[in-house]
């Protein structure tokens, strides 16, 4: 049996599919730091917490050594191991960087210059969309066949409606999240739309906080840093969801997307890669080219409550089983490592 393991920079990072993984697929796991995983945080941070681990893979050269095949995850972590597998301190037959990502331009033209040093050829990029392998191909100027992909699903298998309560709110919209979020953009539409809007996300999203100091807007309620069942909560009673994002830098708001389909809300999302795979405009929902001019026709399409909204709704419902369910998403998952 080959060595296989799981590198992991926290406890509890994409719990399912690495038990999955360990119970199916033959993996083993090691925790770099022993401190559970911290969803949202500033830059500097996840930066400090990534460099907190790269002192434990020294320590456990030894071990890591011994994998056939690797799987990296935690970004900053990720790409130390990356240097060290072109040092040939570690090379394991393959090597996986789970969940890869570029947040931004800035760090695509970082990536893109240390990737014409680091990159090697048993390196492999695991993304979340397979709309994402050209993107990611063109802006890193890598080849094809080193990115493979596996849809984000819904890895929790939590049931339906399983928000603890209500929220005092009613007959509004609902947007969160905090990656790659548009806000500015959002609140700027909102102002012709005559509808109530809340918006759950964190004070690290810098137009949030600075909209938080302003006047505001009487039709617009801003929460920032709540605990997730609250976010679930809000979700859960909303007329739709609408997911503003600032650029197309490949994976963004698909845990959103998928709290959305599983119960039956509405995604009103701006047009980027990752929501193609989730959205179908049109037919399971709406991808926007401009907020600003599109999105208050298609919050009137809502209000008059369009019978081909239903059928939107029946369509994603069907793509959401078909695709994301969590049978079929970890069944594609062990498909990638058998």
């Amino acid at each position: 049996m080959e060595n296989r393991l799981i590198l992991r920079e926290v406890k509890k990072s994409y719990e399912i599919p690495c038990r999955c993984l360990c119970e199916h697929a033959g993996f083993e796991m090691l925790n770099l730091l022993d401190q559970d995983e911290v969803p949202i945080q500033s830059k500097g941070a996840w930066l400090k917490q990534g460099i907190r681990s790269w002192g434990k893979i020294i320590r456990s050269l030894g071990r890591i050594r011994k994998a056939e095949h690797l799987i990296l995850i935690g970004n900053y972590m990720s790409l130390f191991a990356v240097l060290l597998n072109k040092l040939h301190i570690i090379h394991p037959r393959r090597l996986y960087w789970w969940g890869f990502q570029i947040r931004g331009d800035k760090m695509q033209k970082l990536l893109k210059a240390a990737f014409r040093v680091l990159y090697s050829r048993n390196l492999y990029f695991i993304l979340f969309s397979q709309y994402e392998k050209q993107l990611y191909a063109r802006k890193m100027g890598l080849k094809n066949d080193c990115f493979l992909s596996i849809p984000y699903g819904d890895w929790t298998n939590l049931p339906k409606d399983d928000a603890s309560g209500r929220p005092e709110e009613e007959d509004y919209y609902f947007t969160g999240g905090y990656s790659n979020r548009d806000y500015a953009g959002l609140l700027e539409a909102w102002k012709d739309i005559d509808q109530k809007l809340v918006v759950i996300g964190s004070k690290n999203n810098a137009d949030l906080w600075a909209y938080t100091q302003g006047p505001g807007n009487p039709r617009v309620k801003v929460l920032l840093d709540t605990p997730p069942e609250v976010f679930e909560a809000y979700l859960q009673g909303a007329k739709a969801c609408i997911l503003p994002f600032k650029t197309d830098t490949g994976a963004s708001g698909q845990t959103v997307a998928l709290r959305c389909m599983k119960n039956r809300k509405l995604i009103i999302s701006s047009r980027i890669t990752a929501m193609e795979e989730y959205v179908e405009n049109g037919k399971t929902g709406f991808l926007l080219d401009d907020l600003k001019q599109e999105l208050p026709g298609v919050i009137q399409r809502v209000e008059n409550s369009d019978s081909a909204l239903q059928a939107m709704l029946d369509a994603q419902e069907t793509l959401f089983e078909s695709t994301f369910s969590h049978d079929v998403i970890v069944e594609k998952l062990l498909a990638l490592f058998s």
